[in-house]
C-alpha cells in the first residue's frame, strides 16, 4: 500500500471517528435536555392542581356575573401555567423523537456490539413500514413504528384487544407521543430479528415465532389477527 493511500485512509478513519464523538456529545446534550423539559413538566403538573383547587374553593355567588370576579392574577397565573405545560410537553415530544432518531443513527453507524444467531436476521437499522397485508409485514410495521417511536402508526399495528391493554399506557399523553416505557421491552431495544415459524392458527388468525437478535436473544410468539384486509397485532403467547 503506497504511503498517499495510506494517508487518505487514516484521514476517513479519523473524520469516521470524530463524527460519532460529535454525534455522541449532540445525543448527551440532548438527553440532558429532556431530562431537564421532564422535570419542569412534572413542577408545572403540580402545580395546576392546587390552583385549581383554590379556584374551586371560592364561593358560587363569587363567580356569578353580579358579583365580584376571580383574582385576575389567579386567573392569569393558571392560564399562564397551562399554556407553559402544553409548550414544554409539545418540545418533550420533539425532543425524544429527535434522541430516537439519533440513537438508531448511531447504532447503524458503530453496528451492532455481537453477531447474529441468525445472518440473516432483518436488521434494526433496515426496519421499514410494509403495511399489514401479510403477518410478517405487518410485524415488521409494528417493529419499525416502536424503533421510530411512531405512536400513530403503532396504534395503527394493533388489534381491538390489544389497543384496549395499552390505552392505559396513553392516557394523559399528547398525541403522537408513545409512554415511556416501551424502551424497556425487549422487542423496542432487540438489534433486529428472524421468523424461525409461521402457524396459521385459523383462517383470521396467524401465530409467529419471532427471535429476537441482540441483547434480548428470545424468542417470542406474537398472534396476528385478519382485520378485513389487514393484519394487526392480537395478542402474546
Amino acid at each position: 500500500m503506497s504511503r498517499s493511500t495510506s494517508s487518505v485512509l487514516i484521514a476517513i478513519a479519523l473524520g469516521l471517528g470524530v463524527s460519532l464523538v460529535l454525534q455522541h456529545q449532540a445525543g448527551t446534550r440532548l438527553s440532558t435536555e429532556i431530562l431537564a423539559l421532564r422535570s419542569e413538566v412534572a413542577q408545572l403538573a403540580e402545580q395546576l392542581p392546587s390552583l385549581q383547587k383554590d379556584r374551586a374553593r371560592i364561593p358560587v355567588a363569587e363567580v356569578q356575573p353580579a358579583a365580584a370576579p376571580l383574582p385576575e392574577n389567579q386567573l392569569a397565573e393558571l392560564t399562564r401555567l397551562r399554556a407553559d405545560l402544553g409548550q414544554l410537553r409539545d418540545r418533550l415530544a420533539q425532543l425524544e423523537l429527535a434522541w430516537t432518531a439519533m440513537s438508531n443513527h448511531l447504532a447503524s453507524a458503530t453496528g451492532a456490539n455481537e453477531p447474529f444467531i441468525y445472518p440473516d436476521s432483518k436488521r434494526k437499522k433496515d426496519y421499514a413500514f410494509g403495511g399489514y397485508a401479510a403477518p410478517q409485514s405487518a410485524l415488521e410495521s409494528l417493529l419499525w413504528a416502536m424503533t421510530q417511536s411512531d405512536a400513530k402508526t403503532f396504534k395503527a399495528s394493533l388489534a381491538p384487544e390489544m389497543a384496549s391493554a395499552f390505552a392505559p399506557q396513553f392516557q394523559d399523553l399528547p398525541e403522537g407521543v408513545m409512554p415511556g416505557g416501551f424502551k424497556n421491552g425487549a422487542m423496542y431495544q432487540a438489534s433486529g430479528y428472524r421468523v424461525v415459524e409461521e402457524t396459521a392458527l385459523s383462517n383470521e388468525e396467524t401465530r409467529l415465532k419471532v427471535f429476537l437478535e441482540g441483547k434480548p436473544k428470545i424468542a417470542v410468539k406474537l398472534v396476528f389477527k385478519k382485520i378485513g384486509d389487514e393484519w394487526k397485532w392480537a395478542r402474546n403467547e
